[in-house]
């Protein structure tokens, strides 16, 4: 009998108060993911992509996964504020091309989770015990 372990190590050169917890909570047909940062642009970054993508929602809806993330991929903003970001990152941390890779193929994989047919939308809102944005999803 055996089992896995594994150690959690937060990013490299990033301050403790600096990195995004995110909390996800299911309730009736909404999905509520909040993220929290003392970084308000972070925050605001992942705000505006997830919203960002929800505006292309008429262009992939009903969609399958590989058409889907297509659309994503052929859109500058998209790539800009997301896709660009990752992959540099990834080439200064120096991991092997292999690991680069997968890494890219989850964020991919994030992509065509976050266009799923059964979303019909993403909205965004702000409370006043939290000022960090919560990201709301509507499930059909």
């Amino acid at each position: 009998m055996g089992f896995s372990t594994s150690l959690v190590e937060g990013p490299p050169e990033v301050a403790r108060t600096d990195r995004v917890r995110t909390e996800t909570q299911p309730e009736a047909r909404y999905t509520i993911i909040r993220a929290e940062s003392s970084t308000v642009g972070a925050i605001k970054t992942i705000e505006q992509v997830l919203v960002g993508i929800d505006t292309l929602r008429s262009h992939f809806q009903n969609q399958d996964d590989s058409s889907r993330l297509q659309v994503l991929v052929g859109d500058s903003k998209v790539v800009q504020t997301l896709v660009d970001p990752v992959k540099s990152t990834l080439t200064q941390i120096s991991l092997r091309s292999f690991e680069s890779e997968r890494v890219v193929e989850a964020l991919y994989d994030c992509l065509i989770w976050v266009t799923d047919n059964d979303i019909v939308g993403i909205t965004s809102k702000e409370s006043v015990a939290n000022p960090a944005p919560a990201l709301i999803g509507t499930f059909a």
